[in-house]
């Protein structure tokens, strides 16, 4: 399989990217590689959409990893949702709503 090795750090330490979303795709059966990236494609922006004033999305790079094959989606069908930023940041790039 394929495999993706991912660097954690705090918001305060510099980072171009950060994970602002995270999702499992509600499809019951595997739609192919294109479907599936389209859905990620599109939940990622559904929820940036609501974190992000329209005059930032229009700038933001959004990345997304989700199932890639058929057996991905079988063991996993979360999606994981990031915004880049071009420039090196140390603190949030998407100001998160409070939980709760």
């Amino acid at each position: 399989g394929y495999k993706l090795t991912v660097k954690v750090s705090p918001c305060a330490e510099p980072h171009q990217s950060e994970v602002f979303a995270n999702f499992d795709l509600t499809v019951s059966t595997y739609p192919g590689e294109e479907d599936t990236r389209a859905l990620a494609e599109q939940g990622c922006f559904d929820r940036l959409q609501e974190l992000l004033p329209r005059r930032k999305l229009a700038t933001a790079s959004v990345l997304y990893l989700y199932p890639f094959s058929g057996t991905a989606f079988r063991e996993d069908r979360g999606v994981s949702c990031l915004v880049e930023s071009d420039v090196p940041v140390t603190d949030r790039i998407v100001e998160l709503p409070p939980v709760g």
